[in-house]
This record gives structure tokens, sequence and C-alpha cells, in this order.
């Protein structure tokens, strides 16, 4: 997927999360930022730790990490 809206988009920097790549849900063109699947984030956490770590993790290191304007968005979808 990542490599698709970087072909689309050659022009664009995207700022992405290290190791979440599959987790990308796709893009929103009106910000042009990257958008990802919490449910999805949260599926790869939970294969090196518990589902309530792997929540403690997602909210403290990822949203809450960076607060830039290019970072990306993300779709609670059902976690």
């Amino acid at each position: 997927m990542i490599e698709k809206i970087k072909e689309t988009f050659a022009d664009k920097t995207f700022i992405t999360i290290y190791g979440f790549d599959s987790a990308i849900l796709g893009l929103d063109e009106n910000e042009t930022k990257l958008v990802y699947s919490v449910k999805k984030i949260l599926e790869i956490l939970e294969k090196t730790m518990t589902r309530e770590d792997a929540l403690e993790y997602f909210y403290f290191n990822i949203p809450g990490s960076k607060k830039d304007i290019n970072f990306p968005t993300y779709c609670y979808d059902n976690y």
C-alpha cells in the first residue's frame, strides 16, 4: 500500500510509523496524510504483548508521541 501511495504522490513526503506499514488503510488526500488502522496496529503489537500492554503502548507511544501537522491520521476501526 505505502509503495503505491509513494508512487502516486511522488512529490509528497509522508511520515510513516516504523514497523506498521501493513496497518496503512490509505491516504487522506485533503491533508496528504497516511491513514492507519488502530485495529491493525494493535494486532501487530499483540504478537509480542498482551492486549492491555498493546493498548497502553499504542496510546502512549504512537498517537501521543508527536503532534506534528503532518503526522498520520488514525482510524479507530472497531478495535
